[in-house]
């Protein structure tokens, strides 16, 4: 909010005066989530879908048909219980703040502000 307020004998001083409010009501809202589910590895490698994949000598077509026909439900279960070619054999485990707010809405903030012209 904003008020100019001119004054002296031809009006050329000018006092502003302007106050902002921010977060009015202070609310607390979760802004976002942690979406990172696994410890260790939250990605599938193409080589964990086709174990002959070569990214240089081969296009990944086949294995995105695969991926978009919802051909991989074995290797999202071997992701979520460490059985991925590409962990290596070690486990992945859900993240204990996978799902939980990681940002919330900042606080209130109430600014004045004060000026002259002449």
């Amino acid at each position: 909010m904003k008020h100019k307020y001119s004054f002296g004998n031809d009006g050329r001083f000018v006092a502003n005066f302007n106050i902002d409010l921010i977060n009015a009501f202070n609310n607390n809202s979760v802004l976002t989530l942690n979406t990172t589910k696994y410890r260790v590895t939250n990605t599938i490698a193409t080589t964990d879908i086709d174990p002959s994949f070569n990214s240089a000598v081969s296009t990944p077509t086949a294995i995105l048909n695969k991926v978009l026909n919802g051909g991989i439900a074995t290797q999202i279960q071997q992701l979520q219980n460490g059985g991925l070619p590409s962990l290596t054999g070690r486990p992945n485990p859900v993240l204990s703040t996978y799902g939980l707010p990681s940002a919330y809405q900042a606080p209130r903030l109430v600014r004045f502000g004060f000026g002259l012209t002449f």
